[in-house]
């Protein structure tokens, strides 16, 4: 499983392990990963280079990948919720 995991991003089993033990947390949220996460743990990378980013938890993998990768996007998300936050009524 980790052999195959490390060739799909064009690592090896060491770069892909070193690139975990140095990440204890995702590289947006303060997700911290505990030692039976790897289910939550996504090796993050560029989908039209391939090149590896870093390690996200699958919540912000799937942020990235529902706004297409695209800086624009996340930041006028980001501006929506500055905006509206706390304007109508608290949480759902």
């Amino acid at each position: 499983m980790r052999k195959a995991r490390a060739r799909r991003y064009g690592l090896t089993v060491a770069e892909m392990d070193q690139l975990l033990t140095s990440q204890s947390s995702c590289g947006i949220c303060p997700y911290v990963f505990s030692d039976d996460d790897s289910r939550f743990l996504h090796i993050d990378h560029d989908h039209v280079t391939g090149k590896v980013r870093g390690v996200l938890c699958q919540w912000c993998n799937l942020l990235l990948g529902h706004a297409r990768e695209d800086p624009v996007i996340l930041r006028a998300a980001a501006s929506y919720l500055e905006r509206h936050t706390g304007v109508v009524g608290g949480a759902a």
